[in-house]
C-alpha cells in the first residue's frame, strides 16, 4: 500500500511464535546496534484476506529505521479460511510474546507499542483493549485509516464508498462478510472497539483520509478515547483516499515513526 523504498537493516530474524491456535510467523527488524529502547508490533494491511509479512516489508524496514527501534511484523491468519476472531487471536498471541521476550528484543515490558493500517489499524485498537484486560500496559497505539467497525451509514462511507473510489462499500462489504462470517458479529466490541470500555487505553495516534470512506469511523473512534481520557492526536489528511501514494506513503510513515519515537524516547526523560 505504501512504497517507501528498500533499507538495509543490521539484522532481520524470521521466525515463528506458538500460539493458542496456530504457529505464527514473526518478522523482526533491528534496525541499528545504536536502537532506542524499545519494541513496535507491526499488523499489516489487507481487509482481514490479504496482505502479508513480505508485502509490508518496505514499511517495515522504513518505520524501524526513522524510529530508531525493533519492529516485529506480525503474519496473522486470513479469512475467509480463518475467520474471526482468528486474526485477533494470533495478534494478541504475538503481543504475549514480544511482551514476555521484550528485553531479548531490544526493549522491556513497559516500551511496546502498536501500530497498524486499515485492518492492522483494527487489530492494533482491539489489541490494545485486550493488553489493557491483561495488565498489558502498552506505550501507545498507532492506528493509519483503521477499521473501527463496519459503518455504511456515516458521511465519509455514503460519499467515498461509491463505485471508482480506492475502497468502496461492496469492497468494504465482501472483506467484512469474509472475514466475520455473519455480520451480526459486528457488534462484537473484538471487531468493534469503539464498543469497549475505552478508560485507560494507551494514547494514540489515529490518521485518517479526507475521501476515505473509513474516515468517520476513525475520527469517532479517536474522539470516543479522548472523551475517555486518553492523551490522542487525531489527523486528517486532506486530498487522499483510502490507498496512499508513494509521496503521501512516505510522509504518514515519517508521521508514525517521529511519534513512536518521541512516545519512546518520553520514557527515558
Amino acid at each position: 500500500m505504501h512504497e517507501v523504498g528498500f533499507l538495509n537493516m543490521l539484522k532481520i530474524w524470521d521466525t515463528v511464535v506458538d500460539g493458542r491456535e496456530a504457529k505464527i510467523p514473526i518478522r523482526i527488524y533491528y534496525p541499528t546496534e545504536n536502537r532506542i529502547k524499545g519494541v513496535v508490533v507491526y499488523y499489516h494491511w489487507g481487509g482481514f484476506v490479504a496482505g502479508s509479512i513480505e508485502e509490508s516489508d518496505g514499511e517495515c524496514r522504513f518505520i524501524a529505521s526513522n524510529c530508531g527501534c525493533t519492529v516485529v511484523s506480525v503474519g496473522y491468519r486470513l479469512a475467509p479460511r480463518y475467520r474471526f476472531p482468528a486474526a485477533v487471536v494470533d495478534s494478541f498471541d504475538a503481543l504475549r510474546w514480544v511482551y514476555e521476550h521484550a528485553e531479548e528484543l531490544g526493549g522491556d515490558k513497559s516500551s511496546i507499542c502498536v501500530t497498524g493500517v486499515s485492518a492492522g489499524g483494527n487489530l492494533a485498537a482491539v489489541v490494545s483493549v485486550l493488553a489493557r484486560d491483561s495488565g498489558i500496559m502498552l506505550r501507545c497505539q498507532v492506528l493509519v485509516q483503521p477499521v473501527i467497525g463496519f459503518d455504511p451509514y456515516s458521511e465519509s462511507a455514503r460519499i467515498y464508498g461509491e463505485k471508482g473510489n480506492p475502497l468502496d462499500m461492496d469492497s468494504i462489504i465482501d472483506f467484512t462478510t469474509k472475514y466475520l462470517g455473519d455480520l451480526k458479529e459486528a457488534f462484537n466490541p473484538l471487531f468493534t472497539p469503539i464498543l469497549t470500555n475505552p478508560s485507560n487505553l494507551p494514547p494514540a495516534l489515529i490518521i485518517t483520509a479526507e475521501r476515505d470512506a473509513l474516515r468517520d469511523q476513525g475520527e469517532a473512534y479517536a474522539r470516543r478515547l479522548e472523551e475517555a481520557g486518553v492523551p490522542v492526536f487525531s489527523i486528517r489528511i486532506n486530498g487522499i483516499g483510502h490507498m496512499l501514494d508513494e509521496r503521501h506513503g512516505r510522509f504518514v510513515n515519517l508521521m508514525v515513526a517521529a511519534y513512536l519515537r518521541n512516545v519512546l524516547l518520553q520514557q527515558l526523560q
